[in-house]
């Protein structure tokens, strides 16, 4: 997505000594950054899932992606696409680099992210991750993990010849958590149009697995206008943003917002936000700040 700034600049009547704004990096920095997730399991399975169908957006074609959800025989989350690949040089910059989301985010608003953050959210939970890619002919094992500094190092571990592409992300899985990742990753997999495949999962068994709030096809709308949805059934109110739904709820309002929006929140409310409107990419921005700071992480 298309991140402009709607700001003014403003104007200066006289020449003064300026400073320009920077950041230290440093592992109290880092640490801020990998805890931005009061739920880091729905951000792993909402962020590389995403990224991984985007990639088969990117190779042209609507392939599901394979999700294998850890079990207590393999305590492991596995996503696996089949789109292009990285080069290892793209694939360090992504996963070490805040800020760099790739071009293909930084110049269209086909896709969604843009701030450079998803991609390292496994700092959230886990200590390290392994990731492959299949570009060019050539698979490449790296390791992603924190080192002690707490920063965070990228290893290559292994090369070797390849046919198809790709990316494969590992994310060893805490035995007390199996659970959570598969209602997670359930509830995430229900909102594609291009419905994951499991490979450890039937249809039947992911549909079991949807909280019923997100099946918005049974909930029963009381009205409907533009990008408002009002359903009145006191359930769980969202904010949609292309293909995810982020839940919402009063308490993640400021003190000053009014009392019939947190009435509207409470008695069940959609929210669509477009991602793919260049008409309003500025909205847009101030629209998705808002939704980041306020609704996406609680």
């Amino acid at each position: 997505m298309i991140i402009t700034n709607s700001r003014q600049k403003p104007m200066q009547s006289a020449e003064f000594e300026e400073k320009q704004f920077s950041i230290r990096l440093n592992p109290k920095l880092f640490e801020a950054l990998g805890s931005l997730y009061t739920d880091p399991i729905l951000a792993l399975c909402r962020e590389y899932m995403t990224n991984a169908d985007e990639a088969h957006q990117l190779a042209g074609h609507n392939r599901p992606i394979e999700v294998t959800l850890p079990t207590k025989l393999a305590p492991e989350f596995v996503i696996r696409d089949h789109g292009p690949g990285l080069p290892k040089e793209k694939l360090f910059e992504l996963f070490t680099t805040y800020g760099a989301s790739g071009d293909e985010k930084e110049t269209s608003n086909d896709y969604e992210g843009g701030f450079g953050l998803g991609g390292k959210c496994w700092r959230a939970y886990a200590d390290s991750i392994i990731v492959e890619s299949r570009h060019n002919g050539s698979k490449s094992t790296y390791s992603f993990f924190l080192d002690e500094t707490n920063m965070g190092k990228a290893a290559l571990l292994a090369t070797e010849s390849c046919r198809d592409t790709g990316i494969t992300i590992k994310i060893p899985v805490k035995k007390d958590d199996i659970d959570t990742f598969t209602r997670r990753a359930a509830n995430i997999a229900y909102m594609f149009p291009v419905r994951p495949r499991f490979t450890n999962l039937t249809d039947s068994q992911l549909e079991e697995h949807v909280d019923d709030e997100y099946k918005l096809s049974t909930r029963k709308p009381i009205h409907k206008e533009g990008r408002y949805v009002f359903f009145g059934d006191s359930q769980k109110s969202f904010v949609r943003m292309g293909r995810l739904l982020y839940p919402i709820s009063v308490e993640h309002l400021l003190s000053n917002f009014n009392v019939l929006l947190k009435n509207l929140i409470e008695s069940g409310i959609m929210l669509e936000l477009n991602v793919r409107s260049e008409e309003h990419t500025s909205e847009l921005q101030s629209r998705q700040y808002l939704v980041c700071r306020l609704l996406l992480e609680k």
